[in-house]
C-alpha cells in the first residue's frame, strides 16, 4: 500500500482509494508513513496535490463534497475520509449517523449499508450517488478532540514520556531528538502504532483485505 500525491507517480495504473481529509497535512504525513508498514499488496491511495476545487479549503464534513466529482469524472468508487473527533461535537448523533446524514443532505446520496470496524473510530458506508455506487471508510482521530492525542500516545508508548497533545509541544519534543513525525512512525513497532493510531490501522487492514 502506497500513498501518492500525483497520478503520474503510478504511470498507467489507477488509484484504488482516494483520500479526503477534513483537517490538515498531519493526517496524510501519518498515513504515508503507515502505508509503508502495511504494504502487503500493491494498492495505491491518492491524496491529490491540487484539490479538485481549486482555491477552496474544505474542512470537516465539507471534504466529503468532493466525492461527487471524483466519482463521476474519475470513476473512483472508494474513499478514505480522515477527520478529527472535534468535528462531531455539538451533535447527539453517533459518528455513523452524522456522516451518513451529511452524505444524504449535501450530496443527495442513497445510503445502503454501514459497517463498523472499530466502535467510534472507523466504519465504512456504502451507497449510491445517482447511478454511481461508492464506499467511504471514515477514520476518526482522537479520543476527545484531535489527532495530536494519538501522536502523544505513540510518544508515550515508544519513549515512556508524556507530552501534551499539542502540536507545538509535540514538535519541540521531536526536534530535541532530531526526528520528524515520519521518523517517529518509521521507528515504532506495529504493536505501538496499532495502539496509538487504532482507528487508522484498523481501516488500513480492512482496505488491504478488500
Amino acid at each position: 500500500m502506497r500513498l501518492v500525491r500525483e497520478i503520474r507517480e503510478i504511470e498507467d495504473q489507477r488509484p484504488d482509494i482516494l483520500v479526503l481529509t477534513g483537517n490538515g497535512k498531519t493526517e496524510t504525513r501519518i498515513l504515508s508513513a503507515l502505508c509503508e508498514k502495511y504494504n502487503g499488496k500493491a494498492k495505491f491511495l491518492w491524496f491529490p496535490e491540487t484539490p479538485i476545487r481549486r482555491g477552496l479549503k474544505e474542512t470537516g464534513f465539507k471534504a466529503l463534497h468532493a466525492i461527487g466529482v471524483y466519482l463521476t469524472k474519475y470513476k473512483l468508487k472508494r474513499f478514505l475520509f480522515l477527520v478529527d473527533r472535534e468535528h462531531f461535537k455539538g451533535t447527539e448523533q453517533t459518528e455513523q449517523e452524522a456522516v451518513n446524514a451529511h452524505l444524504r443532505k449535501e450530496l443527495k446520496a442513497k445510503i445502503e449499508t454501514t459497517c463498523e470496524h472499530l466502535p467510534g473510530r472507523a466504519f465504512t458506508t456504502k451507497g449510491c450517488l445517482g447511478n454511481h455506487p461508492f464506499e467511504v471508510c471514515t477514520v476518526i482521530f482522537g479520543t476527545t478532540l484531535k489527532i495530536e492525542e494519538e501522536i502523544s500516545e505513540l510518544i508515550r508508548l515508544k519513549f515512556g514520556t508524556q507530552v501534551n497533545p499539542d502540536k507545538a509541544e509535540i514538535n519541540r519534543f521531536l526536534r530535541k531528538r532530531e526526528k520528524r513525525l515520519e521518523n517517529l512512525i518509521a521507528g515504532a513497532s506495529k504493536r505501538h502504532l496499532e495502539k496509538a493510531f487504532i482507528g487508522l490501522c484498523s481501516a488500513l487492514k480492512k482496505m488491504e483485505e478488500n
